[in-house]
């Protein structure tokens, strides 16, 4: 069965209560049928309030604890206050019921709603939070939306929590989403103790928190792939993407002219997988402005996500790894990234900090560091490999130089004479298990270039297989006939023919 709804406005409501209080605008309860279904198509949903005065409080515009379909509205200005937990200024999906249950939200406009927690230590989940097990999140925008909480406030814009299933998160804008308070834990995307959770092809611009304003992961496993994250600002760490006891496939990402006064674009705590085919540059942080790798102290009994698993107790709801794209490594694999022109205090490219990092076929070029002879990398705790790659002022390493990469352009492709032509490797062996490097670049060209050849270093791959420098060709003196010359050359060479 399931309940319609279509082209109303549902605006100024309020449900207040001292208890536990939700759905100012639209309430659609706790449900035993697997089969019901909430439809909600182009409505204006403006300027509704949830409020509980002494417990918590949920969805001041909607709040939804079956299957819903949220099609093309608009959720605009509602707010949702609570003295303990507050979950979703604009909609809460879950919370009672999660089993059997799905949440789609497409093509929703998602703007300037606000969530308050008052009690310190309670919990404040922003505009948008779901606690179903499957879940797509396509084609929305969030902006302008706030969180203002204590000490654990989640993300302004959206959240995915205690998902098991699958989440994808497809094609959406965040922009100017503001968590306020001692928050760790993003200001635009938020997934916690989730599974499967791929975010692809989004914008994350100008969001501000204390920490990870554009994704934040926590004790999740999730695929990072071919966003544009740029101009978020972070006051205390990571300023573009965080990931906290994770396991990740995070690549073909741009992060660049994001902000700290901490840590750096990317801040990896205690988290596994493959960080690849990533631009990253022009970001500020007052220590490790490009890739941070960390490692927190041993004594430390906070949850640890491996093998799809946790190792203890407090993590045995989350669901299996994306087995065939996270490869099941106790490490953190840097691989075929370019990351220029960063600026910080320590570690300009790399910052490795005791976690297990395994760096290959990358350029570090161009970062400064003021308290770091090197500039490009940073290595505290023993435990950083830096192979085949380029850096700048150099790296003990197997197979790495220190020259200049030779960008061809402002978007750092290569050119014909670059040195990281060919210089990469295209596997390594990691805890016995075989790694390959990635097969196609940054653009989606095929690497290697030519096929059997060695890849290249940095997000992108040349046409070329080694370097090579603008020649010329003479006929008949290098080759018989005038085809067979043109057939020889390269691009920028020059084909001279005799008389005759």
């Amino acid at each position: 069965s399931s309940a319609t709804l279509v082209h109303n406005i549902i605006r100024g409501n309020a449900a207040v209560g001292n208890r536990e209080s939700g759905g100012g605008g639209i309430y659609a309860g706790f449900t035993t049928a697997s089969d019901q279904l909430l439809i909600l198509e182009h409505n204006k949903i403006i300027e509704n309030h949830a409020e509980s005065k002494f417990d918590e409080a949920a969805g001041g515009g909607l709040w939804i604890d079956y299957s819903a379909r949220i099609y093309n509205n608009v959720f605009s200005e509602n707010t949702c206050v609570a003295k303990k937990s507050s979950y979703g200024a604009a909609i809460a999906a879950g919370g009672y019921s999660k089993s059997n249950h799905y949440f789609e939200l497409l093509g929703n406009w998602v703007e300037n709603n606000a969530t308050t927690v008052i009690l310190e230590g309670e919990w404040a989940f922003g505009a948008v939070v779901t606690m179903f097990q499957k879940n797509i999140i396509s084609d929305n925008y969030f902006l302008g939306n706030k969180n203002k909480g204590t000490s654990n406030s989640r993300a302004a814009g959206l959240n995915i929590y205690e998902s098991e299933n699958e989440t994808v998160i497809l094609n959406n804008v965040f922009r100017t989403n503001i968590s306020e308070g001692n928050s760790f834990w993003g200001a635009a995307l938020f997934a916690g103790r989730s599974s499967n959770v791929i975010i692809e092809q989004n914008i994350f611009e100008d969001n501000k928190c204390n920490s990870g304003p554009g994704i934040c992961f926590f004790n999740s496993n999730g695929i990072v792939r071919n966003n544009k994250i740029y101009k978020n600002r972070a006051i205390k760490y990571a300023s573009g993407l965080e990931a906290f006891q994770s396991k990740m496939l995070i690549e073909n990402n741009e992060l660049h002219e994001n902000s700290s006064t901490g840590a750096g674009s990317v801040w990896l705590i205690e988290t596994n997988g493959i960080f690849q085919n990533n631009l990253v540059y022009k970001n500020q942080a007052g220590n490790a402005p490009g890739i941070g790798v960390h490692e927190l102290a041993s004594n430390n009994a906070a949850m640890v996500v491996h093998d799809g698993q946790a190792t203890n107790s407090a993590a045995n709801d989350i669901a299996t790894v994306m087995s065939d794209s996270i490869p099941n490594v106790d490490a953190m694999l840097v691989l075929n990234n370019t990351v220029y022109n960063n600026r910080g205090k320590w570690g300009g490219g790399l910052y490795a900090s005791g976690w297990k990092t395994i760096a290959a076929n990358n350029i570090f070029y161009g970062n400064t560091a003021t308290e770091d002879d090197n500039k490009q990398v940073y290595n505290t705790g023993g435990n950083l490999t830096v192979q085949h790659s380029l850096v700048q002022y150099g790296w003990e390493g197997e197979g790495n130089f220190d020259l200049n990469p030779q960008f061809a352009d402002a978007g750092m492709r290569l050119t014909p004479e670059s040195p990281c032509l060919g210089a990469g490797i295209s596997e390594l062996l990691v805890d016995s298990i075989l790694v390959k490097a990635p097969f196609t670049d940054f653009g989606g060209a095929l690497r290697p270039q030519p096929a059997g050849s060695h890849p290249d270093l940095g997000a992108w791959e040349h046409a070329f297989s080694a370097p090579h420098f603008a020649g010329r060709i003479n006929i008949p003196a290098d080759y018989a006939t005038i085809q067979e010359g043109i057939n020889a050359a390269f691009d920028g060479d020059t084909v001279l023919v005799a008389e005759g």
